[in-house]
């Protein structure tokens, strides 16, 4: 956890098997992003959506790397392109936070009744929900979502130890058990 250096060679090593993989190439985006650099990861994802314009996950990651670096017009795009080629749960809570981050509270809020009217009527990730409930700023909201995550075992809470969004929780104590409950190695 945390090898960064190591991630990213490895993952560069990936790209030189298998080079007209475009997931493969967009993994390596999201690798500098979980590294906290931002702009190899912008820089890196932009030509990977030159290459693969459809690919609805290299837009998040592009997303989520503006809205780190608070190029929100951008981010917000990204977020918007994402959703237009794959409306899910997923892409829906990602343009939630996106909104929230860029302070467009009301236009997040409204995607996050969509995503929580959605719960009701099938299973969604709880943490899902949870980042959106991240991106306006919701930590209360936001860390109950993450304990049913827990609760439920979601595959998702394995990203959440190096995921740059949740940062700003790092310092609750109710995370920091989280974390603790979830057996990280050092």
């Amino acid at each position: 956890m945390g090898r960064f250096d190591e991630a990213i060679a490895e993952t560069k090593r990936g790209m030189e098997l298998d080079p007209f993989n475009p997931l493969m190439s967009a993994s390596l985006g999201w690798t500098y992003f979980v590294a906290r650099r931002y702009d190899e990861a912008i820089g890196h994802l932009k030509k990977v959506v030159e290459l693969a314009p459809d690919l609805a996950m290299t837009h998040i990651w592009l997303s989520w790397s503006y809205l780190m670096t608070e190029l929100y017009g951008e981010a917000i795009d990204e977020a918007e392109q994402a959703f237009s080629l794959d409306p899910n749960p997923i892409t829906i809570a990602f343009l939630a936070y996106a909104y929230g981050a860029s302070g467009r509270r009301d236009e997040a809020l409204n995607l996050l009744d969509s995503l929580l009217a959605l719960s009701t009527q099938l299973w969604l990730d709880p943490i899902i929900v949870a980042f959106a409930y991240m991106g306006i700023g919701e930590n209360d909201q936001s860390l109950e979502w993450l304990e049913k995550g827990y609760k439920e075992r979601s595959p998702m809470l394995v990203h959440l130890r190096l995921f740059p969004p949740a940062d700003h929780l790092r310092a609750d104590h109710r995370f920091q058990d989280l974390m603790r409950r979830m057996n990280y190695p050092e």
